[in-house]
């Protein structure tokens, strides 16, 4: 789990079921959902998760790499991969 300063949202992460969650903590309401599930074995277990103190950014570590998103409404745009 992870928080920013600028923004009312919590970053949780979920290894049963390979998802993120972005939570407003006014509202009590989920923003947004991104699954890294597995799909025939192309994607690795994710490790852990950060946001960015403005809260538009965010770093997903999986087994493999890094990626960095844009945190967009309804869903996140990855600018940047580091294997």
């Amino acid at each position: 789990m992870h928080t920013c300063l600028q923004r009312p949202i919590i970053l949780t992460m979920s290894h049963a079921d390979q998802s993120i969650r972005l939570w407003n903590y006014i509202d009590n309401t989920c923003e947004l959902e991104k699954n890294f599930g597995f799909r025939l074995g192309e994607q690795k277990p994710l490790i852990s998760c950060a946001l960015h103190p403005s809260g538009y950014y965010m770093a997903v570590a999986l087994a493999d790499n890094i990626r960095l998103y844009h945190i967009l409404h309804p869903d996140l745009q990855e600018f940047n991969q580091y294997d």
